[in-house]
């Protein structure tokens, strides 16, 4: 009999997939994520259903709507049901040894179920600037030793934080893609970004002596830095890997939780509005014998779809309620070319918003009054206009044109879908409109005073 496959499952938090080189970015960022998608398969629109990372997390493991497993907002007060099963507790009733490395249980709102499920789990708390990385894949290199000679196949969850702000990329990743002056008093294009009116964006990009940077491509130089490591870092476990003789029985995924904006949206080194920078996400597999090589899928994807997939894969019991759970990819592999027609969006950190993804469109409707009347504010703190926004995926990937206006028929339609998932979680929940429900977890001001208190100021 066949030893069941181990699954690798490594996520990269804020990491946009068109700065990967094998999404096309021009810079060579990713040669070890390259050859793992040329070896196996690359989707193309992958949509997290809910950012930022605690809600795409509960999304990803447990493979349910947001809208019913309830977790909308990052860091608040909200514990996930013990009824939900998480993909973790699914694996290891299936006979799995399971092992998981993330930082999500240090942050101040200690979700607990993210460890929920795991034979072995260790939190680090991040420490950017430290090379964050290489610890971490140390550590995953100690759990492939966890099996031994037994029979059992291995889970693996490893969430590499670096990417995230602020951008400190260790040596030699911070000059490895910028090659100008980053002090030119000629340059302008980043004081144009940090506004004297906004205190946050530049305590997001603390450790970088902005006080003397003026290029804004330097900023984002370093973001590529730090994805330029963790792939480093990606490459010594694969390589582990295949030095087992495990490539032919392995599922390894990589996956990010969102993206980042530079600019979209008016938000800058952050990842928080529904745009697509910010929604779209990286989504690499490879499982030889069962996943083609060189595989590129431009099928529509939600984050609801990984756990699905990985369940029927191993053959384990489907996700209940059916009708508010992801659809498994697998199918794309055998020909299918569509798996869905629409996959949901949703924020409710820093301001409260949903929509829904379409191949042709992308449709966001702002929450300005909650459930009590109340104004709900946008990222900034400011009052909100309620008017939704439309935009052509196919001409305007940027949301830089909102036509909402011009295409009524079709804001209406998609409003529709929106007013139609709201219903189908409704009737497992009893809750007509969770959005309504929620203020945002990470208001303006709040943030503003985490980031100071971390900056000691």
């Amino acid at each position: 009999m066949r030893r069941p496959v181990n699954i690798v499952l490594l996520a990269l938090d804020a990491t946009r997939p068109d700065h990967l080189s094998c999404y096309g970015y021009r810079h060579p960022t990713s040669p070890n994520l390259d050859r793992l998608a040329a070896e196996g398969a690359r989707f193309e629109d992958v949509q997290a259903a809910q950012i930022p990372t605690h809600p795409a997390f509960t999304t990803l493991f447990t493979g349910l709507d947001p809208l019913y497993h309830g977790i909308l907002a990052h860091s608040g007060e909200r514990q996930l049901s013990h009824r939900i099963p998480l993909l973790a507790e699914r694996l290891q009733a299936a006979g799995y040894v399971t092992a998981g490395i993330d930082n999500m249980m240090a942050m101040r709102a200690a979700p607990s179920w993210f460890a929920r499920g795991f034979h072995y789990f260790r939190v680090y708390s991040y420490r950017p600037g430290s090379g964050e990385a290489a610890r971490l894949t140390d550590w995953a290199l100690g759990f492939l030793e966890e099996p031994g000679d037994t029979e059992a196949p291995l889970f693996l969850f490893v969430h590499y934080f670096d990417p995230h702000t602020p951008y400190l990329p260790p040596e030699p990743f911070r000059r490895r893609f910028y090659w100008g002056d980053e002090r030119d008093p000629a340059q302008t294009s980043l004081r144009e970004v940090l506004r004297p009116d906004d205190p946050l964006t530049p305590l997001l990009l603390q450790g970088l002596p902005l006080e003397e940077i003026t290029d804004l491509e330097y900023v984002i130089a370093q973001y590529d830095g730090e994805i330029a490591f963790v792939d480093q870092e990606i490459g010594r476990l694969l390589a582990e890997i295949d030095r087992r003789g495990w490539r032919e029985r392995t599922l390894v995924i990589v996956l990010s939780d969102h993206g980042e904006a530079f600019g979209e949206g008016g938000l800058y080194f952050d990842h928080h509005t529904l745009q697509e920078a910010v929604t779209r996400c990286v989504l690499l597999m490879r499982l030889p014998g069962v996943i083609p090589a060189g595989f590129v899928s431009g099928a529509l994807v939600s984050s609801l779809d990984i756990a699905p997939t990985i369940l029927e894969l191993v053959g384990a019991p489907g996700i209940e309620p059916a009708e508010l759970a992801g659809r498994s990819l697998l199918p794309l592999f055998g020909g299918t070319r569509v798996i869905r027609e629409e996959a949901p969006i949703g924020e409710a950190s820093r301001q409260v918003s949903r929509g829904v993804v379409t191949p042709e469109w992308r449709y966001i409707e702002p929450i300005t009054v909650d459930a009590e009347g109340r104004p709900v504010p946008d990222l900034w703190g400011r009052p909100r206009a309620p008017a939704p926004a439309l935009y052509h995926r196919p001409t305007d990937r940027e949301g830089r044109r909102n036509v909402a206006a011009e295409h009524p028929e079709v804001a209406r339609a998609l409003a529709e879908r929106v007013a139609a998932r709201l219903q189908r979680a409704a009737a497992y929940t009893g809750t007509a409109d969770p959005f309504r429900h929620c203020r945002p977890s990470l208001p303006y001001e709040r943030m503003l005073e985490r980031f100071r208190s971390r900056a000691g100021g």
